[in-house]
């Protein structure tokens, strides 16, 4: 995630996004504008950065017999990127 930015000089919190030159504070937040979606809901396939925002999305959004009904061994609930997978 850092190689996709650099930091300004005299800055010790700004950085320069390399793939669209945005000045930013919070690198991490603005790394998934460039490479949304993680974590994919199995009921809906709404795709989210964040666990915790998935788990969220699902307590509000779906009913307990929507989530038995959409169980499925073969059906992944995080999906990775297969770069991502060997570490």
């Amino acid at each position: 995630m850092k190689m996709a930015f650099d930091r300004l000089p005299g800055c010790t919190n700004l950085h320069r996004c390399r793939l669209c030159g945005k000045v930013v504070t919070h690198i991490r937040n603005h790394y998934h504008v460039h490479f949304p979606g993680r974590f994919v809901c199995p009921i809906c396939r709404a795709t989210y950065t964040r666990s915790d925002n998935l788990r969220t999305h699902c307590r509000y959004k779906h009913t307990l017999s929507e989530a038995l009904a959409n169980i499925s061994t073969d059906q992944p609930v995080i999906k990775m990127d297969p770069d991502e997978r060997s570490s």
